[in-house]
């Protein structure tokens, strides 16, 4: 559905973008993560028509973006991070002053706006002012005006950062129904801990180059693999360590008043034979798993270059 082909921009002698390649289904949610001034804005916007690229091209299913702005602008729904409501307009009144920039009349329009805000859990706040409304709420708010148009693309710009737990939550979920209509959807975020939850698929953009990319699965994968194995015991820890630092797969050792971190670097079937080993050596496993409470940790790394 979209295409980013070898995307390169730079700002004066600065490269912000450095041969980005993505290729996103129809229906699918794609997660962008990165640290701040890592190129997610600029290449969000890339994707959405607003800003040309100095090298490459955007195919919007099949067809390149700059031959047909018009068709863009229709096709294509961008929610930036920064954004202004206009708070002493009601919801409704909203919706309508946006509506007025697309070929909507009548009761044509009326239905739209209804069936936009039912989507996003809006149509009981159509009479409220938007001063009134919470953030989570006034960014639903923002992504319906996005949806105008009836995209085929959303492109949300960090749209979810700020949220309570709740409010994420909410945001997940309606995210998720939008998938179901068909509608790609291409989400930043600092929340990296939430992507596996509702992303499809997954980009870590560093200095402007995507240094990985794939799947949500896949990915997880490769991040799993760089999450240390927490092993607790109730026996046998010095048989435990002569084990760890005899296997070349191991990397580091972090002794735990709760038991033993271990970096290794094996697959789910090298994790199966380390087990067995520990067991044999008499060490009294009592626990032996990845620590995923180091996703967060671990991508942050990646991204700092200290997990290479």
């Amino acid at each position: 559905m979209l295409q980013l082909i070898q995307i390169e921009k730079k700002y004066g002698e600065h490269s912000s973008l450095y041969d980005i390649n993505l290729s996103i289904g129809r229906g699918e949610i794609f997660g962008l993560i990165g640290q701040e001034g890592a190129g997610k804005t600029t290449l969000f916007k890339i994707a959405a028509g607003l800003l040309r690229p100095d090298k490459g091209m955007v195919l919007l299913g099949g067809e390149p973006t700059h031959t047909g702005p018009e068709r863009t602008k229709l096709e294509v729904g961008y929610v930036p991070s920064a954004f202004r409501l206009y708070d002493k307009l009601t919801v409704k009144e909203y919706m309508e002053f946006y509506a007025g920039f697309y070929p909507l009349e009548g009761l044509k329009k009326d239905r739209w706006i209804r069936e936009i805000l039912s989507q996003m859990e809006l149509l009981e706040m159509e009479d409220v002012f938007v001063e009134k409304l919470s953030l989570g709420m006034s960014r639903r708010l923002c992504v319906a005006q996005a949806l105008l148009s009836d995209p085929q693309v959303l492109i949300l710009d960090e749209t979810g950062n700020g949220l309570d737990a709740r409010a994420r939550q909410e945001f997940r979920r309606l995210l998720k129904k939008l998938s179901q209509t068909n509608r790609t959807i291409l989400i930043s975020s600092h929340n990296i801990s939430d992507l596996p939850d509702y992303c499809t698929s997954v980009g870590i953009l560093d200095g402007g180059r995507m240094i990985m990319q794939g799947s949500m699965e896949q990915v997880l994968q490769d991040i799993k693999k760089r999450q240390p194995l927490f092993i607790r015991l109730v026996s046998g820890q010095d048989k435990a360590l002569e084990i760890l630092k005899k296997n070349e797969m191991v990397k580091r050792i972090t002794l735990l008043d709760s038991g033993i971190l271990a970096q290794f670097d094996g697959e789910e079937q090298e994790e199966a034979e380390l087990l067995q080993a520990l067991v044999q050596a008499g060490a009294g496993v009592l626990s032996f798993h990845r620590d995923d409470t180091y996703f967060e940790k671990s991508v942050l790394n990646m991204i700092s270059g200290q997990g290479e």
